[in-house]
């Protein structure tokens, strides 16, 4: 399908130029009759700059392993300029907003995969959904760069034909938005050692529960160039000059293609997310950042491999043509003609008169030659004490600050502290042995998998863990201010790749 679309873009691009160019020959090599001498073209502008709109198949295309994905309706509004270097070959630009939307759709879908319940037995947590949908869209600011040809006039001798080409870079400016709904939800828990199924604990998050809506981000946002998405685009059409001179109308085709996929696919969160601290409290999430498993065994895989913007349907320009002001031809200004000085002797320099009486100073206070006093340089006997040691107390506290560590590389949904992880503390220790002065407080990070109300939870666990082993380790309690969980909100590398996390899932000590 997708295919198909871009063939009969450039086909109707490649078409419209064959008739533009097969006009203009058919006009060269026709007899002059009457009046006519030539084509007689239509004032073209220099400059153009333009209001422009166009709608249709706007949709986020991509593949799915399950379930059926619908293309979506869209469109885009933009300013544009346009350079023309004759009546025929121009060059046009512009800044457009985009937005492009589709479609997933799944039935009675069904999903597995293992989990531990809150009493640390491992299970395999079952799901099945009925009638879920989900909307996705993003918005796109662009910026095209098309090479455009109009042809000889065509009707009356105020309208032509045109066709453009050139390609369009867009910029995902809300990260992509989905929605979803559901018509139910059946979960169950399967204990192999017991060899039973558990159907009707709802406390366990087992049972029929009511449609759950959902809604997030479908990408990060400007994330270096990963979203970033670059079209092969084209348009063709009419260009209709209006009476009143220097407006035209354009109305044609045009097509963006997306050459890339703008987000990578998500394979590590399951689409029905058990939660072990709330299990009533499940949560569904995106289909196109989740991973399933239909069938016991089955090796858990994404429902997408990858997300290409794809555009196409009716375009209307009004534009506004203006040429540029030349200056009338002016005389050219005499040539100045500076007056010839004959050189004159230098004057020999005079000896400095050494007779001038000395300006008297005061003894206590130097002065410049201006009379302006100067003050006495800064020494250590000049500033008071109570500077110097605020001053020593900063330069501890930011030596301090810049010798403790994070200590990061902790597992998923974990606090303890592992051998090495101990070993690194161990280090951030003699530090603060070093400055018995310096207070600290202690943060508990983790990565952006799993909910607000778990991150929050796992984060404080970590900072309190920490804490206790630091005063295991003899730190004082009272230079210990206290412990909060920053969850995911302040990530020092983006959430993109499992080394990633691992990185964001740490604890920090502030220096205060």
């Amino acid at each position: 399908m997708t295919t198909q679309r871009i063939t009969f873009g450039l086909t109707c691009t490649i078409a419209a130029l064959m008739i533009s160019a097969a006009v203009d020959a058919q006009d060269a090599a026709q007899p002059l009759q009457g009046n006519i001498t030539s084509p007689v073209y239509p004032h073209q502008y220099t400059h153009e700059f333009s209001l422009y709109g166009g709608g249709g198949l706007s949709t986020l295309h991509y593949r799915v392993t399950a379930g059926d994905q619908k293309e979506g309706l869209g469109g885009h509004l933009g300013l544009g300029y346009h350079l023309f270097f004759n009546p025929k070959w121009g060059i046009g630009t512009g800044i457009e907003f985009a937005r492009y939307n589709a479609r997933f759709i799944a039935d009675n879908f069904n999903t597995r995969y293992m989990i531990i319940d809150p009493e640390s037995n491992p299970f395999e947590f079952r799901s099945t959904l009925y009638d879920y949908k989900e909307k996705q869209h993003a918005g796109m600011l662009q910026i095209p760069l098309m090479l455009q040809y109009q042809s000889a006039p065509v009707i009356k001798a105020r309208h032509q034909l045109y066709a453009a080409a050139g390609a369009t870079i867009g910029i995902p400016v809300n990260g992509g938005k989905y929605t979803s709904t559901n018509d139910g939800v059946m979960n169950s828990g399967y204990y192999e050692y017991e060899n039973y199924e558990y159907t009707t604990q709802t406390f366990m998050g087992f049972g029929r529960f009511e449609g759950k809506k959902g809604s997030g981000e479908l990408f990060p946002r400007f994330q270096g160039t990963e979203n970033i998405a670059f079209f092969a685009s084209a348009e063709a059409g009419v260009k209709w000059q209006l009476k009143r001179a220097p407006w035209a109308l354009y109305t044609g085709l045009y097509l963006d293609y997306g050459l890339n996929s703008i987000r990578e696919p998500q394979t590590e969160q399951p689409f029905v997310a058990y939660n072990d601290a709330s299990p009533a409290d499940f949560e569904v999430n995106s289909a196109m950042n989740s991973q399933y498993a239909a069938t016991p065994g089955a090796q858990p895989q994404a429902f997408t491999d990858k997300m290409v913007p794809i555009a196409a349907g009716i375009k209307i320009r009004i534009a506004f043509g203006k040429d540029c002001k030349k200056k009338k031809d002016e005389a050219p200004p005499a040539t100045y003609i500076a007056p010839v000085i004959p050189d004159e002797p230098e004057e020999e320099a005079k000896p400095e008169d050494t007779t001038a009486a000395p300006v008297e100073k005061p003894d206590s206070v130097p002065a410049t030659d201006a009379g302006v006093p100067v003050q006495p340089p800064f020494t250590e006997e000049t500033v008071p004490l109570v500077q110097l040691r605020e001053n020593e107390a900063a330069a501890d506290s930011a030596e301090a600050a810049a010798r403790l560590k994070p200590v990061n590389d902790y597992t998923v949904s974990h606090a303890e502290l592992s051998a090495v992880q101990k070993q690194k503390w161990d280090e951030n220790i003699a530090v603060l042995n070093m400055y018995p002065n310096m207070k600290v407080f202690i943060y508990g990070h983790t990565c952006n998998l799993g909910n607000a109300a778990i991150n929050e939870r796992i984060g404080k666990q970590r900072a309190e863990t920490v804490k206790a082993y630091l005063l295991s380790k003899g730190i004082a309690a009272d230079r210990i201010l206290g412990t909060a969980s920053k969850r995911d909100t302040e990530p020092t590398v983006p959430n993109d790749t499992e080394a990633n996390r691992r990185l964001n899932r740490m604890v920090e000590l502030v220096v205060q």
